[in-house]
């Protein structure tokens, strides 16, 4: 990889949505300094910041790895697919290596491990998540969250709770601060900086049918209108 070109390329799609280097790390959780090292081209971002990355910049993952917008040439579709391909396939392994780590950590009481798959009740959100349960001990781990709903909702931070018998278990804001001259960004691009990882140290009665898992979502915008969602959860 060029990471000089890629860095001209981050510099200049940064510019083009008018935010500084310091805005584009704080939307990306890292510091205005790890983003100068980019542009520089002396570092790359780490392949997890990849997808949230080209979404700020409205722009591919390809594109970006290229260092390049888009070309029509038939040379390059296959190169582009491989790509996606690769990163997708990070992408899965690393959900499945926290799955495998907490399975090899309780490797001697193989027999009391249990996982089970976290999952919407609610028709308008899909979530993708799930709960390694040791004795009393249940580690929870949500990793994707998406919007169905036809609504389009604009914000510019989002505020967000986990519950478990409407007792809060985990919370976390992100994006906040966001400055009012720059412009709001869809739920679903913020909804990509959602990830919930926590430990519930009470036993779950799983064979309840009624949720007792829920997120809480609250986001907000410069105009001061706050939009709240409540995703209740099931067990499979």
């Amino acid at each position: 990889m060029d990471y000089g070109k890629i860095g001209k390329y981050i510099k200049k799609k940064r510019k083009k949505i008018n935010i500084t280097q310091d805005e584009l790390g704080e939307l990306l959780g890292v510091t205005g300094k790890a983003v100068s090292k980019w542009e520089c081209g002396s570092a790359l971002p780490d392949v997890s910041l990849f997808i949230p990355l080209s979404n700020i910049l409205k722009i591919e993952v390809s594109e970006l790895l290229n260092g390049e917008d888009r070309k029509d040439k038939p040379e390059l579709v296959h190169k582009r697919k491989n790509i996606l391909m690769i990163i997708l396939t990070i992408l899965t392994v690393l959900s499945i290596t926290f799955t495998l780590i907490m399975g090899i950590y309780y490797k001697n009481n193989y027999d009391k491990v249990h996982i089970y798959k976290l999952m919407s009740a609610d028709s308008n959100f899909l979530v993708d998540g799930e709960i390694v349960t040791v004795n009393d001990n249940n580690y929870i781990h949500i990793y994707n969250i998406g919007y169905l709903g036809k609504n389009v909702v604009n914000g510019n931070s989002i505020k967000y709770s986990l519950y478990y018998k409407n007792k809060t278990i985990f919370e976390n804001r992100v994006l906040d601060g966001y400055q009012s001259e720059i412009s709001k960004i869809t739920i679903n691009k913020l909804f990509n900086f959602i990830t919930i990882s926590t430990n519930l140290q009470e036993p779950i009665n799983y064979s309840n049918k009624s949720p007792a898992f829920a997120i809480k979502i609250e986001v907000l915008n410069n105009d001061g209108e706050n939009i709240n969602f409540n995703v209740k959860l099931k067990i499979k």
